[in-house]
C-alpha cells in the first residue's frame, strides 16, 4: 500500500507521520520509512508508539551522508532513531558498509543499498543507492515473518535482525559493533520462527582427576569432557537434545561419545556435566590440535546440525602471551608460528587477566608481546612472573613491544634479566633495521618495520655485559640499537625487540617476519618446518630464485588457513593473482591481484567466497599465476 506523504511536484516530506497514522488505520502490518533527518519530536515518537501498540512493524532507513565524522558521533537520525523502529544501514555488493551510510548504536541491521533497480520518475526505472533502498529489503523480510508469525512485534523483529543476520565484521573492521546484527539474511530469519539454532560453546572443560589435574587432555590420560550447547536468542525451543561426538584423530579413543542435554529454550544453554563425554589419549601422542565433530539432534530428529571445534591435546612448549591492550597484533605471531608448523598455546591478558608464574612454569618458551600499548606494558607482577619463569633455567623468552622500555626501562628486570639498558624512548625516521654479520639470528638480514602495524615509537637499547646487540637502526647517526639477545649462565635465553615484531614487513630486499622468528626459535632450540632460507638451494643471496607455492597450513582446515608463496629474484615486479576454485573449476575467491616483487608472501583464507559467505565442506584448489607461469595445489575445508 503506497502512501503519498509529499506535494506534487515533489518538494520534500511534509506529511510523514500523518502517513504512518493513515497506514495504521488502514490495516498495515509493516510500514517502511525511506526518509528522515536529525531532530527528535515527542509527537513523532507517539505516532510510532501507536503503531507498536497495534502490532505494526516499523522499518526505517538509517540515513545517508552523516553531517559529522565519524558518523557514530553524529546526532541521532530520525525516524530510524525512535524507539520501536528497526534502523537499516546500507551495504554494497561485497557486504561492505557503503561509504555514505550512517552507522552507530542506533542501527539494528544492514541491507544492500548500492545499485538497486527501482522505480523512478515518469514511469521509468533506474539504479539507485541509499539507505532508502536498504530499508525496503528489511521491510520485505518483516512481511515474510509476519506471514508465518502474525503476532511478531516490532521489538521482536528487531531482536531477530540482531540474531539471524550474517555477521560481516570481518569485512568491515572499522565498523565493528556499528552495523547492528550484520547483513540481513531472510532465510535465517524465517528459520528462526520454526527451528532452534544450537551450537557448541567454544568454552569447554576437561576433568582429568586421574591424571596430572591440569585441566587438559594429556598423553596417557583418560578424561571427562564437559561441553555446553547454546540455543540462540529469538530462535525456537529445542526439545530432547542429543549429541554424538567423533574425531579423525588417531591418538584419541572415546569411551563415551554420546550424551543427552534435555530441552534447551531459546536464548539459554545446557551442559553435559551430569553425563560427560569420556576419552583417552595415547601415551605416545605429542602436543597438537585435535579436531572434533558434533552431530546435534533435537525435536524428534526434525532438527539436525553439525558443529566442530579444536582442542589442544597435551601441552606445547611455546606460549604466546597477548598483552597488547586488546588490539589484534597477536595475529601476526600466530600466522608466522602456523607457517612454521609450530604448535603453541595462547594467553589473552585482556580476556583472562594477568598471567602468573604458576601458569608460565609449564612452558619452555614464552613469546610476550605488548604491541603499541603505552601503559601497564610490563607491570611489576609481570616482571616478577617472568623472572620466576627464567629462574627455572632451560627457559627462553622473546619479549617485544614499542613502549616497554619507555615505561619500565629503568627497572632491575631490564638489567638483571634482559641485560640491556634503555637508551631512547623513540627513534624517529629510521624504519630499516640492519642485522649483525654472522649473528645466529640477525646475520644477513635487514628488516623494514613499516608494515600493517605502524611503529610510532620504536625504542633504543644497549646491551650490557654478556648480552649481544643483534639489530640497529640503519643509517641512524647515533647508531642506536633496536634488539638484543642474552644467554644466561643460569641456563635461560632472552631476545628483546625494543619495537613491535608485528611491524616487520617482508617485501623486496627485506627479510620476512617468519624468517626472523624461525631463527629466534631455532636459537631457543625449537624445531621448525623450514630450514634457514639463506642456506637453501632455492635462494640466491637470501632471495628466492624460483616460484614456489607451498601447501596451505593447516590442511585440512576449519576456520581459516594460510597460503605461502615465493616470487623469484631477477624478474622484476609482476602482476600476481592467487585464486580459489571449487572442484567444478568455478572461481570462489580472488585472494591476491596486485603487482608484487621478489619475496615470500603469506595470505589467509577464511573459508568465505567473494561475497563474504561461508563456503561448504569440500575440496578446493588454489592457483598462483603470473603471465604464462602458474602453480596449483589442493586443500580441504572441513566443518
Amino acid at each position: 500500500m503506497p502512501v503519498k506523504i509529499s506535494h506534487t511536484p515533489y518538494d520534500g516530506i511534509h506529511f510523514g507521520f500523518e502517513g504512518i497514522q493513515y497506514a495504521i488505520d488502514n490495516g498495515a502490518d509493516v510500514i517502511n520509512l525511506s526518509w528522515g533527518g536529525t531532530g527528535f519530536d515527542p509527537f513523532e515518537q507517539m505516532v510510532i508508539d501507536s503503531a507498536f501498540e497495534k502490532g505494526v512493524i516499523v522499518v526505517a532507513s538509517a540515513g545517508n551522508d552523516p553531517p559529522c565524522s565519524p558518523p557514530d558521533t553524529c546526532p541521532p537520525h530520525y525516524p530510524s532513531g525512535y524507539n520501536h523502529v528497526v534502523s537499516v544501514a546500507a551495504t554494497n555488493q561485497s557486504d561492505r558498509a557503503a561509504s555514505w551510510t550512517y552507522y552507530g548504536s542506533t542501527v539494528d541491521v544492514a541491507a544492500p543499498g548500492v545499485s538497486i533497480w527501482n522505480t523512478w520518475w515518469n514511469d521509468t526505472y533506474s539504479f539507485l543507492q541509499g539507505t532508502s533502498m536498504s530499508s525496503p529489503v528489511v521491510a520485505g523480510v518483516a512481511g515474510l515473518l509476519k506471514s508465518v508469525d502474525p503476532d511478531i512485534t516490532s521489538d521482536e523483529f528487531e531482536a531477530k535482525m540482531w540474531h539471524t543476520s550474517d555477521n560481516i565484521d570481518h569485512l568491515n573492521p572499522a565498523y565493528v559493533g556499528w552495523l547492528g546484527g550484520g547483513r540481513v539474511n531472510a532465510y535465517r530469519a524465517l528459520l528462526s520462527v520454526i527451528e532452534p539454532l544450537l551450537a557448541v560453546d567454544r568454552e569447554t572443560s576437561v576433568e582429568d582427576s586421574g591424571g596430572n589435574q591440569d585441566g587438559r587432555a594429556d598423553p596417557g590420560e583418560t578424561v571427562d569432557w564437559i561441553i555446553t550447547l547454546d540455543n540462540a536468542p529469538t530462535w525456537q525451543l529445542a526439545q530432547d537434545v542429543g549429541v554424538k561426538v567423533t574425531t579423525p584423530d588417531e591418538t584419541i579413543t572415546f569411551q563415551v561419545d554420546s550424551t543427552a542435554f534435555g530441552d534447551i529454550p531459546e536464548g539459554t544453554s545446557a551442559s553435559n556435566a551430569s553425563n560427560p563425554f569420556e576419552f583417552s589419549v595415547s601415551d605416545t601422542a605429542e602436543a597438537h590440535w585435535a579436531m572434533f565433530y558434533f552431530q546435534i539432534a533435537a525435536n524428534s530428529g526434525a532438527y539436525m546440525a553439525i558443529d566442530s571445534l579444536e582442542m589442544m591435546i597435551g601441552r606445547p612448549e611455546i606460549l604466546v602471551v597477548d598483552d597488547d591492550g586488546g588490539d589484534d597484533v597477536e595475529e601476526a605471531y600466530w600466522r608466522d608460528l602456523e607457517s612454521l608448523s609450530v604448535v603453541f598455546d595462547t594467553w589473552n591478558v585482556a580476556k583472562s587477566g594477568k598471567i602468573g608464574a604458576v601458569e608460565l612454569a609449564p612452558y619452555r618458551v614464552v613469546i610476550w608481546l605488548t604491541g603499541a600499548q603505552e601503559q601497564a606494558t610490563l607491570t611489576a607482577d609481570d616482571r616478577n612472573s617472568l623472572a620466576a619463569f627464567l629462574d627455572l633455567g632451560d627457559r627462553s623468552l622473546f619479549l617485544t613491544g614499542q613502549n616497554i622500555g619507555d615505561e619500565v626501562g629503568g627497572e632491575a628486570f631490564f638489567s638483571d634479566y634482559l641485560h640491556v639498558s634503555h637508551v631512547a624512548d623513540t627513534v624517529f625516521g629510521f624504519p630499516v633495521l640492519e642485522g649483525v654479520p654472522g649473528d645466529t639470528i640477525s646475520g644477513d638480514t635487514e628488516l623494514l618495520i613499516v608494515g600493517a602495524e605502524p611503529q610510532n615509537s620504536p625504542s633504543a637499547v644497549q646491551a650490557l655485559a654478556g648480552a649481544v646487540d643483534i639489530y640497529s637502526y640503519k643509517d641512524e647517526p647515533q647508531g642506536h640499537v633496536a634488539a638484543t639477545r642474552f644467554e644466561s649462565p643460569k641456563g635461560y635465553k632472552v631476545v628483546y625487540f625494543a619495537f613491535g615484531f608485528e611491524g616487520i614487513r617482508g617485501t623486496s630486499g627485506y627479510s620476512d617476519s617468519w624468517f626472523v622468528l624461525e631463527r629466534i626459535l631455532n636459537w631457543f632450540d625449537v624445531q621448525t618446518e623450514f630450514t634457514d632460507v639463506s642456506e637453501s638451494e632455492e635462494t640466491v643471496e637470501g632471495l628466492p630464485r624460483s616460484y614456489s607455492l607451498y601447501q596451505n597450513y593447516p590442511n585440512p582446515f576449519n576456520a581459516e588457513t594460510v597460503i605461502t608463496y615465493q616470487l623469484p629474484n631477477g624478474v622484476g615486479p609482476q602482476l600476481i593473482t592467487l585464486r580459489i576454485y571449487n572442484i567444478l573449476g568455478q572461481e570462489v575467491r580472488t585472494l591476491v591481484r596486485e603487482v608484487q616483487g621478489v619475496g615470500t608472501y603469506r595470505v589467509r583464507w577464511d573459508g568465505r567466497d567473494q561475497r563474504g559467505e561461508e563456503v561448504s565442506t569440500a575440496v578446493y584448489f588454489y592457483r598462483l599465476e603470473s603471465g604464462d607461469f602458474s602453480l596449483i595445489k589442493k586443500m580441504v575445508l572441513l566443518k
